[in-house]
This record gives C-alpha cells, structure tokens and sequence, in this order.
C-alpha cells in the first residue's frame, strides 16, 4: 500500500516538473507566435496573414434559428 502511494507522489511530481508553471510567459508564448506588430502594419497585412476576428456574441434568435431550424 505505502508503495503504491509512493508511486502516485512519485508520479505527480514528474508531472509539475514537465510542465512550465501557469504564471510562464511559455504558457502563452512558443515558436509559432508572432507579433501582431510584425503582421498588421497600420491596416495593411504582410504575407496575406490575417488576424482572427474578435470575439463577439451571436443573438440567441440565431443559434435557435441554426439548432432548432
């Protein structure tokens, strides 16, 4: 039993060891990131990259409409 334990602890400590902590700026940030200054110059955009779109709340008469038909 003791050794069973043993194994959990030891288990979940190599685990918070892997992984970067929640306050990393890794957490959010990796190779594949960019700037957003490097890809929208004024209202231009370079490489014919676009941003994604804000977020905004879609009317519940339309996802009713989409759901239910």
């Amino acid at each position: 039993m003791v050794t069973i334990i043993f194994i959990i602890l030891f288990y979940l400590g190599l685990n918070y060891m892997a992984t970067v902590p929640s306050t990393s700026w890794n957490s959010l940030f990796d190779d594949h990131t960019r700037d957003a200054s490097r890809i929208l110059s004024g209202h231009t955009f370079i490489d014919g990259e676009h941003p994604i779109d804000p977020i905004s709340d879609i009317p519940i008469t339309e996802v009713n409409a989409s759901l239910y038909g």
